[in-house]
C-alpha cells in the first residue's frame, strides 16, 4: 500500500490515494472492497479500465498496456484528478510490474490466466524490495479485516470497525 497525501486542497484537508499493489490473485480487490465498506466516502479507481480504453484505440505492441507511456500518465492524472475534483480518498487496486493482462473468456482461458498469475508470484515478490519502506504487504499473514484495520489506521480513514 502506498499513501500519497495531497496537501494543496483549498479546504486545507489532506486527501489520500491508497495504492494497493500485490501479486495477481493476492487479495487486492478483496481488501479494497473491505476498505470501501468501512470507508464509504472513498472512491474506487481501477487503472485497468484506462488500459482497456487505450487498447480499443491504439495498438499495444507488447500486449501489456502498462508499457504504454500514455497509460502510465493517464492513470496518475486520473487518480490525482479524482482527489482534487471530489476531495475524497481514492483506493487503487493494481498490480504494478511489467506483465501482460488477459481477461478470461472461457473456463480454459480462465485456467490459463490463473496459471499465468501463479507464475508471476516470484517476480512480484522480488519487486517487494524496491517499494517504499512503509509499504503494507498482502502476504497471507493477516486477514482482510486485519489488513483493512492497518490501512485505515495509517491513513486515518473509515469507521475502524
Amino acid at each position: 500500500m502506498t499513501v500519497v497525501p495531497d496537501e494543496d486542497l483549498s479546504d486545507g484537508e489532506t486527501r489520500v490515494i491508497v495504492r494497493v499493489n500485490g501479486a495477481f490473485g493476492s487479495g487486492k480487490t478483496t481488501l479494497v472492497e473491505e476498505l470501501r465498506r468501512r470507508w464509504p466516502e472513498a472512491l474506487v479507481y481501477d487503472p485497468e479500465t484506462v488500459g482497456y480504453v487505450l487498447r480499443e484505440i491504439v495498438e499495444v505492441p507488447t500486449g501489456d498496456f502498462q508499457d504504454l507511456g500514455l497509460w502510465r500518465r493517464q492513470v496518475v492524472h486520473l487518480a490525482v484528478g479524482l482527489v482534487e475534483e471530489y476531495q475524497k480518498p481514492v483506493l487503487v487496486p493494481m498490480t504494478l510490474i511489467n506483465a501482460g493482462y488477459v481477461t478470461p473468456d472461457s473456463p480454459e482461458q480462465d485456467e490459463r490466466v490463473r496459471q499465468w498469475c501463479k507464475s508471476r508470484i516470484e517476480s512480484c515478490t522480488a519487486a517487494m524490495g524496491t517499494l517504499p519502506s512503509d509499504t503494507v504487504f498482502l502476504d497471507g499473514e493477516l486477514t482482510t479485516t486485519e489488513l483493512a484495520d492497518d490501512v485505515l489506521a495509517r491513513v486515518g480513514g473509515g469507521s475502524g470497525e
